[in-house]
């Protein structure tokens, strides 16, 4: 009983209500210091779109015409840098012509893991979206391997395409961008976690449902002040629980398939180590000063899926919406893709994929039209850096450039509104040093629709050929066309800087007679 009053004798209520009310005041200083760190310029250029003090104002800029943003930022500082109050806070927008001077600065004083959490998460880090050993393993293990894994996509694409379209004896309405998300999962899963793993339905959900539940989770969590997003997070938010509950899936999934295969490799004199992303994060893990667990490696799986489905179910949809817009494109793809397999016994081959210029003109132009983002070359300045032309990048400051406008640059492109397929396979015919520097896969200032510099998307190289394979597996077994050929080819959806189809637009399938 002495115990009982002693805890809730006014003394003690009175501390706890003061420390109480210290922790708010704490909180919501904290909070208030924040927001003002967050409304300072960092860098002395025009910002287009903040009218004094109105932050609200511009935010809803830029949510509701960020594009036409860009265009007079793009009209007015073509060859310069301004800033644009965003969801954010301030982001400098970059021309190209810097990315040579920006890229050619040392190690670390750039950097684009941190400006991508920045961007998706935030300040509060529920989630860890970067990591160099990710992006290491990305660009050496999955790029060199590509060729061997070739064969085993294209079997996989066959599964995927018979199981996932229907037979469409009959022109039929299709759904395309749910169809082309699941077949995408499926290939790349097949040289992600393997044949035991790929087709597992819980892994199917997780690794496709991850990348929308981090995007929204983000920018649900952005409408609450700094003080409630804890909280938030983990009660209010359900996409972030959502995430939570992706990455246990995978970690239930995959660590026991790394457990397996590292006991196995301990004991089995002659254990081969099977060929796909899980052995190469393990191999490379292992090499590291300080290895991460597994659980670690397992979501970072999902990190490698996050980007690599992404990139290929978003240039497919858009590329089935230009077919069937421009079917005249059909006839001459279907016959590269013939003689490519009739001159290499076999069209799953990097030299067969590499003949098809055609179809790689026509996915680079695609993209060109249809980006994945207006905005690229996403980093945040970590160490300060003075420009040739004099203005000094702060600590903090994010950095990104206009990519979609300098795909309409008419100063670069020919007749840049028009859909023209083959316009790259065009432009690399002309000249013998353009051979490959119009590739879909190739990163220059005019095009960096995949970054550019160091830490350009590493896993482009096998985006390229998986879009090609299955692009050509859909292409080879039926005739597209719109639905309504008044209308045309569905309209994108575009939100702030996103560029993305319409997930609802159907495209007419049905299947040819020679497939």
């Amino acid at each position: 009983m002495f115990v009982v009053n002693a805890l809730f004798s006014p003394l003690s209520i009175a501390s706890f209500l003061l420390l109480c009310l210290l922790l708010v005041v704490n909180n919501i200083t904290q909070h208030y210091l924040r927001v003002r760190n967050l409304k300072r310029q960092r860098i002395d250029v025009p910002c287009l779109n903040l009218n004094g003090n109105d932050f609200e104002g511009a935010r809803q800029l830029y949510m509701n015409d960020l594009h036409g943003l860009l265009q007079l930022g793009y009209q007015k500082f073509k060859h310069g840098i301004y800033q644009l109050w965003s969801i954010h806070g301030f982001v400098t927008i970059v021309s190209p012509d810097f990315l040579e001077e920006l890229s050619a600065l040392p190690t670390g004083t750039l950097d684009f893991y941190e400006a991508t959490q920045k961007r998706m998460v935030g300040d509060f880090e529920w989630v860890t979206l970067g990591d160099h050993l990710e992006a290491h393993t990305i660009l050496t293990d999955l790029t060199q391997q590509t060729g061997k894994l070739l064969p085993d996509l294209g079997r996989e694409i066959e599964h995927a395409i018979r199981t996932e379209l229907p037979d469409c004896t009959e022109w039929t309405p299709i759904t395309v961008f749910p169809k082309m998300l699941r077949i995408v999962a499926l290939v790349t899963g097949r040289a992600f976690v393997g044949p035991e793993m790929n087709r597992n339905e819980e892994w199917l959900h997780a690794s496709t449902s991850f990348m929308m539940d981090v995007y929204m989770g983000g920018v649900k969590l952005r409408s609450y002040s700094h003080f409630m997003r804890p909280f938030a997070a983990r009660f209010l938010v359900r996409e972030i629980r959502r995430v939570w509950k992706h990455q246990a899936t995978a970690r239930r999934l995959l660590v026991p398939i790394m457990m397996s295969r590292s006991k196995a490799q301990m004991l089995e004199e002659d254990y081969e180590k099977p060929n796909d992303m899980i052995q190469w994060l393990m191999d490379n893990n292992a090499k590291q000063e300080n290895p991460r667990p597994f659980a670690r490696l397992a979501e970072l799986h999902l990190l490698v899926c996050f980007a690599a489905l992404h990139t290929s179910t978003l240039g497919l949809t858009h590329m089935i919406f230009d077919i069937a817009a421009h079917p005249e494109y059909a006839t001459p793809l279907r016959t590269e893709i013939s003689d490519a397999a009739n001159a290499h016994g076999s069209l799953h081959t990097k030299p067969a994929f590499n003949g098809m210029i055609k179809m790689d003109s026509f996915m680079k132009e695609s993209q060109r039209l249809n980006p994945p983002s207006l905005l690229t070359y996403s980093r945040l300045v970590m160490k300060e850096v003075t420009l040739k032309n004099g203005i000094v990048l702060t600590p903090g400051t994010y950095i990104l450039c206009p990519a979609g406008l300098v795909s309409l640059d008419p100063d670069i492109w020919e007749s840049p509104m028009e859909f023209r397929g083959f316009r790259f396979a065009d432009l690399r015919c002309e000249k013998k040093e353009n051979a490959h520097k119009y590739q879909f896969a190739t990163v220059t200032p005019r095009a960096v629709h995949f970054g550019y510099g160091r830490q350009a998307c590493p896993g482009r190289f096998f985006a390229s050929y998986e879009i090609k394979s299955i692009m050509a597996g859909i292409l080879t077994k039926f005739n597209l066309r719109v639905v309504d050929e008044k209308l045309g080819r569905p309209k994108n959806i575009c939100s702030g800087a996103m560029v993305a189809p319409d997930e609802k637009a159907k495209i007419m399938f049905i299947r040819r007679e020679t497939s």
